[in-house]
């Protein structure tokens, strides 16, 4: 193909990345995404990272420990246009985009126009960054200033460029700065380094780059955990437990994140069959690698690098969530690419790497097919106009976190954090979203989380509160929405209470 077909079909590429989420995007709002977008409104309105859905007993209410930078970038996409669904996932959309294009950059950089083509084209298909481009997580964001730091250190490892070398560092510190994953970008780039510059390492320029802009983001990160105690009992809530867990009890738990990588399933994304219909991507990447070891030691050794630190990260970790690797599809995509390319070109197998290349391509354009089809009547938008005709403005309102967004205008309390008999004692909030599929059915491992609320709230509503409405879903589960009237004694009947 020339040179000028490619890069239109590349122009292609780009512009199917964001067409792609454009089809069902007010549909599969889920809780981690109304948690984000709470944190981005407030620091908007107030100038303060909080979570305003949590209770005064939560740390959270006072201050948001976690990495900021993605609270900013919704706050600022929250400030242009507004606050909504498509307004909070834009910066999701726009990472994906991104990460596409500084993919093609390095395809190009290491074997030329086709390959950049082949791994963008791999990227748009691939599920895991799919999904996270139509997310309100931080996943989309850390993959493109992961990948944006290989790109910015490859310039600068050429023509030994400290400039290079200091925006790659910042790169690394952005990817850090969204989410604790992002430290992976970190390490690799430090790895990198060290290997390029062996023993002259401790007298190069550019390490200490490297070393001192880590350290000053890491140093004003941990200034401002220990500004005040508020800030440091927040942080510590966040991580201390999880600090606590045995290293091999977490390693025990990564095979639950590498059986739904190949496929498996979950308990979150039931399968229509149980085999591991994404195996032949998962070989497909480890034959890559052996196949580019063969011609071109250098793009392996930057690949596997930032693959293997990703994986020995997520082992540490204790979330097992298959989203992160969401983070290493940039990487995968290039690996498969140019190990595609090498085998085109130099090799009798032209035919057999195109249609490899062709069914992994497919396959995963037909995962995201499904994924869409799956939770095509997960209407957010229809959830929200009926929320919002059943309860008044300007009146608190009791329920999970998923729907904070349909209510953010009104005083919203989350019951994973604030239980019932403690929100009507000391909240007093005039109305409760009782049943979604949370409350019935758990988070989604398999595991009924919520039984005792449910069972206490749906009592004291069944006793003490009048039923307004329901808003039956097939995703969201049937809602009940109950008004809770309050007197001088407590809770009353709200035929008694006076209009407010």
């Amino acid at each position: 193909m020339s040179d000028n077909l490619l890069r239109a079909l590349f122009a292609v590429t780009l512009l199917i990345s964001i067409a792609d989420q454009i089809p069902l995007h007010n549909t599969r709002w889920v809780e981690d995404e109304s948690w984000y977008s709470d944190a981005g409104k407030t620091l908007m309105t107030e100038g303060r990272l909080r979570l305003s859905s949590f209770p005064p007993s939560d740390t959270f209410h006072y201050v948001d420990t976690r990495p900021p930078a993605m609270s900013a970038a919704l706050a600022v996409s929250f400030k242009l246009f507004g606050v909504g669904i498509w307004q909070a996932r834009l910066p999701s959309y726009i990472a994906r985009t991104g990460t596409i294009l500084i993919v093609f950059l390095l395809g190009i950089r290491y074997a030329g126009l086709l390959a950049g083509f082949l791994a963008a084209a791999l990227l748009l298909s691939d599920n895991y960054l799919f999904v996270a481009g139509r997310t309100v997580r931080p996943e989309a964001l850390v993959t493109l200033f992961t990948v944006l730091t290989l790109w910015l250190y490859h310039q600068a490892r050429e023509r030994k460029s400290l400039p290079l070398t200091f925006a790659a560092s910042l790169a690394a510190a952005g990817a850090m700065a969204f989410h604790v994953e992002g430290v992976s970008a970190v390490l690799s780039l430090g790895l990198l380094l060290l290997l390029e510059l062996r023993f002259s390492v401790w007298k190069s320029a550019r390490a200490w780059c490297f070393a001192l802009t880590i350290a000053a983001v890491l140093g004003s990160f941990t200034l401002w955990i220990r500004s005040d105690e508020a800030h440091l009992a927040a942080y510590r809530a966040l991580y201390a437990d999880r600090a606590g867990v045995p290293y091999s009890q977490k390693l025990h738990q990564e095979v639950e994140r590498y059986k739904d990588f190949i496929g498996l399933g979950n308990q979150r994304t039931p399968l229509p069959v149980k085999i591991p219909v994404r195996a032949h991507i998962a070989i497909a990447i480890l034959a890559s690698l052996v196949i580019l070891w063969r011609f071109d030691r250098t793009a392996t050794f930057d690949l596997v690098i930032f693959m293997v630190v990703q994986v020995l990260w997520l082992s540490y970790m204790t979330n097992k969530t298959a989203r992160y690797f969401a983070i290493s599809t940039p990487f995968f995509a290039l690996a498969v690419a140019l190990a595609g390319v090498y085998l085109i070109r130099k090799t009798n197998w032209p035919r057999t790497a195109a249609w490899a290349l062709a069914l992994i391509f497919a396959s995963q354009v037909a995962g995201n097919a499904l994924i869409l089809y799956t939770f095509r009547n997960a209407d957010y938008a229809m959830v929200t106009e009926q929320l919002r005709a059943a309860i008044p403005p300007d009146r608190s309102v009791w329920g999970i976190t998923t729907f904070w967004l349909a209510l953010n205008d009104h005083r919203y309390y989350s019951y994973d954090r604030a239980p019932i008999d403690y929100a009507i004692s000391a909240l007093k909030p005039d109305y409760l979203i009782l049943n979604d599929r949370v409350m019935l059915h758990g988070i989604g491992y398999g595991v009924d989380d919520f039984k005792d609320e449910r069972e206490r709230s749906n009592a004291f509503a069944q006793r003490s509160a009048t039923l307004v409405a329901k808003a039956p879903d097939p995703f969201y589960g049937p809602l009940e929405i109950y008004h809770v009237c309050y007197g001088s004694a407590g809770v009353q009947d709200c035929s008694e209470a006076k209009p407010k």
